[in-house]
């Protein structure tokens, strides 16, 4: 189902699935929409992210080089895991565990009110 993440009202569910739609944002709106997903989602219900998820350090990224095209294209931007998790948090969601693909996005697991991370390799 379709819905509006910027209005109330969206449809309850048991899995939310965002596929690129976290990066097109900077924080503060980021935060609202993952808001309104908490909002009408159930007690058990899943959060799903997929996007890219920057490394830490100096090598060079494609997460890291898409980070740029973000910010300049549309005023979003990619995260590393730690400010996915802050994002998460602010939120209401905690971190559950992050996996990573072949392809260059990760999938990011959230869930409310959960207390626990654990990355699973590609």
């Amino acid at each position: 189902m379709g819905g509006d993440f910027f209005s109330p009202g969206l449809p309850d569910g048991d899995v939310y699935i965002l596929k690129s739609v976290v990066h097109n944002w900077d924080d503060e709106p980021a935060t609202r929409l993952l808001q309104s997903c908490r909002r009408a989602m159930r007690p058990h219900a899943r959060l799903l992210i997929a996007e890219r998820i920057v490394p830490i350090g100096d090598a060079p990224s494609e997460a890291k080089l898409f980070d740029i095209n973000m910010l300049t294209i549309v005023g979003g931007r990619e995260r590393t895991s730690g400010e996915y998790r802050g994002l998460l948090e602010r939120a209401g969601f905690a971190l559950v565990r992050e996996i990573a693909t072949t392809s260059p996005l990760s999938l990011i697991e959230a869930q409310p009110g959960f207390q626990s991370i654990r990355a699973v390799p590609a």
